[in-house]
């Protein structure tokens, strides 16, 4: 019996081998880490390096290799919920729900984002501009409160944002902004004041398609991954999991529990953008997937299982798989 186990255990280890050929998206060289700080966007994030992936490796077909055009992931999801009268924020989603709002409104240059509304300023901005937003909703009929909400609006872009004079709306126009009926467009209209169409790129992007039934079939979301990956022009995939894998390493279990993401899971989206077999030092060879993840390239949160390079972080297949949920990628 322990024979039989043995041989079964090494039949295994080769058929793993054998489907861990090392891939790495070369496309994504051309994108750096982006940094979602306290915000719950990292659906858009990876929406967003979708897109440029994509771009970046379809050169003859529909993309560029304009690498100085990162499409801005705070401007995708605000777009993304611009749309939606019925939602007044912009965290968590899905990250074709991203994908799909770039298609339709454009790739905005994310240079054309201030630095005052990026990474940890982020928050702070959204928290300032909706409270003067629903403080004008609440005193809507003081005339008195309104221009001193203008005035504060002003004063917040121009000194704290640091938000160029010519980026500002005139007061007449942030009076008739702090009135939009839903939150997320007068949130656009500022932040994104600078995402004319001139820096917008419009691009025939293929289907994005997600993979999340209730219960979820990690072999499926598995074989979706690795699909990606070995395609004749490999890219991403988005994978929906449990950020506790990153930071408690292998000894994290139980994020997915029957198919369903269990109460403990911190719900989280990166991309998948390689593969690797690695040899720990106790000599068990591993299969690991690359991941590209939102938190900076000086993030240390990562369990010192993983091997992480500056922002990419190599986590083994079997840990992420046994904690995902779900996985997007473009067709």
């Amino acid at each position: 019996m322990g024979l039989i186990l043995i041989i079964l255990l090494a039949i295994g280890n080769a058929q793993a081998g054998s489907a861990c050929t090392s891939v790495r998206i070369e496309a994504m060289a051309h994108i750096p880490v982006g940094n979602q700080a306290d915000t719950n966007t990292c659906y858009a994030f990876a929406g967003a390096q979708l897109v440029d992936a994509w771009r970046f490796s379809h050169t003859d077909t529909g993309g560029d290799a304009k690498f100085e055009h990162q499409t801005s992931p705070l401007t995708a999801a605000l777009d993304a919920r611009a749309s939606e009268s019925g939602n007044d924020s912009i965290d968590s989603g899905r990250a074709c729900e991203a994908v799909d709002a770039i298609r339709s409104a454009g790739s905005c240059d994310d240079r054309e984002v201030p630095a005052g509304f990026k990474e940890k300023n982020t928050r702070p901005a959204i928290a300032t501009l909706r409270a003067a937003y629903d403080n004008a909703h609440k005193f809507s009929k003081d005339a008195h409160m309104q221009a001193a909400l203008v005035e504060e609006v002003e004063t917040f872009l121009r000194d704290t944002a640091k938000v160029p004079a010519t980026a500002i709306p005139g007061s007449h126009e942030l009076e008739q902004l702090l009135i939009e009926p839903h939150p997320v467009p007068f949130l656009r209209a500022i932040i994104a004041r600078g995402c004319t169409s001139e820096h917008r790129m419009m691009i025939k992007l293929p289907k994005c398609t997600t993979y999340r039934p209730t219960p979820v079939s990690s072999e499926k979301v598995l074989e979706t991954i690795q699909r990606t990956l070995e395609q004749a022009n490999p890219q991403p995939a988005a994978v929906r999991y449990c950020s506790q894998v990153l930071k408690a390493g292998r000894r994290f279990t139980g994020g997915v529990v029957e198919g369903k993401a269990s109460k403990e899971c911190r719900k989280h989206v990166s991309l998948v953008i390689g593969r690797r077999e690695n040899k720990l030092k106790s000599g068990v060879t591993r299969c690991q997937l690359l991941i590209r993840n939102s938190w900076g390239v000086k993030s240390r949160k990562y369990s010192s299982d993983w091997d992480v390079e500056e922002g990419n972080i190599w986590v083994d297949s079997d840990s992420l798989i046994a904690n995902a949920y779900g996985v997007s990628y473009l067709e």
